[in-house]
């Protein structure tokens, strides 16, 4: 299939006779020539955008990256061609199992899976004995499961509800009467603007003896755009990440998946049939009622002459290259909590003493006259968020009012079209927060 437009008369741009490329990707060519012998992690600079000439990717060779602190999605831009041969992955990490089918070490049972980069952290599983785990984090997370004890019956764990993106993931299941771990919706849309990566499903409740498995992380997000060629015969993945299994006398509920990433790959040329996958995470039945798979995520292309036959998983989008940012978009930061700096990847403890009321304070840019609002929720518990939300409208400090109840918990926020940012906060329960502009 060839998708046409117009070329630009290179002629007419002073370029000599010819004709120019259709596509730029805007490439400054800063990062010279990438062509890496051996496997590689690529940390990822605060942007995310790399800027490169050329970009070559050879058989046999894993290239990889290092979540930056805004977590980021990644950019590879070439103002060339960009061959790959070997694999790039963005792929959500799996949590790790949990009881009996862990490693034996106990401190990392119910520890969730981490996002690619780009994409959002699962749920943390319940600890032994505490019912409620973890929702997973992202605009499609996954709810964390709920155990129940019945006298005379025992202990009954749930398994953690799948994330969605593309499409819903998948709930958990339950005894009708008891609180399922609730599948996460769909979100985003297809032609990937912004560009954002996959949710991470919930923990597992908690069993009688050992806790409950994290939640799979979401899959991350990646661009590759080159004004040249895209020669693609190797895999490009955005996996979601795995739920941790779980098992044992007394095991906890699995976790559930997270969905699968993003993959947008722009050119003037696209040609080659190598692997593209974002596929969602799965959760198996290993103790108690099962858990939920994610949903899958969502594949990209585009091209001025498209010679690709070979299909993806899930099935891609199709069009002429488009703009690859979006200018002006809103943001709005966690930047300290109780006087600890953090950024999106990082979690914070809050000390034992620590004195009330906490002071949350935010950076925003592009935010005007809206209100926003941030919600406080339980690490793992049972979750009462309506007892704890706070509304802080844009361009001005707020005391938090009306804090029923002390929570240590995600605080996330929502902006405009679901832009937020979650951090894990767990020790000391702020019983209050105060907020403040930081910028």
């Amino acid at each position: 299939m060839t998708i046409t437009r117009p070329l630009i008369l290179a002629l007419a741009l002073g370029l000599g006779p010819g004709l120019a490329l259709a596509f730029a990707s805007g490439s400054t060519g800063v990062d010279g020539a990438f062509n890496p012998a051996a496997s590689t992690t690529l940390p990822l600079p605060p942007t995310g955008i790399f800027n490169f000439t050329t970009v070559n990717i050879p058989a046999g060779v894993t290239l990889t990256f290092t979540r930056n602190a805004g977590n980021t999605p990644v950019v590879i831009l070439a103002s060339g061609d960009a061959t790959i041969a070997g694999i790039i992955s963005v792929s959500g990490n799996s949590a790790p199992a949990s009881g009996a089918a862990g490693d034996g070490n106990l401190a990392d049972d119910g520890l969730p899976g981490k996002g690619g980069p780009g994409g959002y952290d699962g749920g943390n599983g319940a600890p032994a004995r505490e019912q409620r785990a973890g929702n997973g984090l992202g605009p499609g997370a996954g709810g964390g499961g709920k155990s129940f004890f019945i006298p005379g019956n025992g202990w009954y764990v749930v398994g953690g509800g799948g994330a969605g993106f593309a499409d819903a993931g998948t709930d958990a299941n339950y005894a009708p009467t008891y609180h399922p771990g609730v599948a996460g919706g769909t979100y985003g849309s297809s032609p990937l603007l912004p560009l954002i990566g996959g949710s991470g499903g919930g923990g597992g409740g908690g069993g009688e003896n050992f806790a409950g498995s994290g939640g799979g992380g979401g899959g991350g997000a990646i661009l590759i755009a080159a004004s040249g060629t895209v020669n693609l015969t190797g895999t490009v993945y955005a996996y979601g990440g795995d739920a941790g299994a779980s098992s044992g006398a007394g095991c906890g509920g699995v976790g559930g998946g997270g969905s699968g990433g993003a993959i947008r790959i722009v050119a003037t040329t696209l040609t080659g049939e190598g692997g593209i996958g974002a596929q969602a995470g799965n959760a198996s039945a290993t103790c108690g009622y099962a858990p939920g798979p994610g949903g899958p995520g969502r594949i990209r292309l585009e091209a001025d002459f498209f010679k690709r036959t070979t299909g993806t998983n899930p099935v891609y989008t199709v069009a002429p290259p488009g703009s690859l940012f979006i200018t002006g978009l809103p943001s709005l930061t966690i930047t300290s909590i109780a006087g600890v700096s953090v950024t999106p990847a990082t979690s914070v403890m809050l000390p034992t003493g620590t004195a009330n009321p906490v002071t949350v304070t935010l950076a925003t840019t592009g935010v005007h006259g809206r209100e926003h609002v941030i919600r406080v929720r339980e690490l793992y518990g049972d979750h009462r968020p309506g007892r704890c939300m706070v509304y802080v409208r844009a361009g001005r400090a707020c005391q938090a009012r009306g804090i029923e109840r002390q929570c240590r918990g995600r605080i996330d926020h929502h902006i405009n079209h679901r832009i937020r940012q979650e951090i894990p906060v767990a020790g000391e329960r702020p019983g209050a927060i105060r907020l403040t502009r930081g910028g």
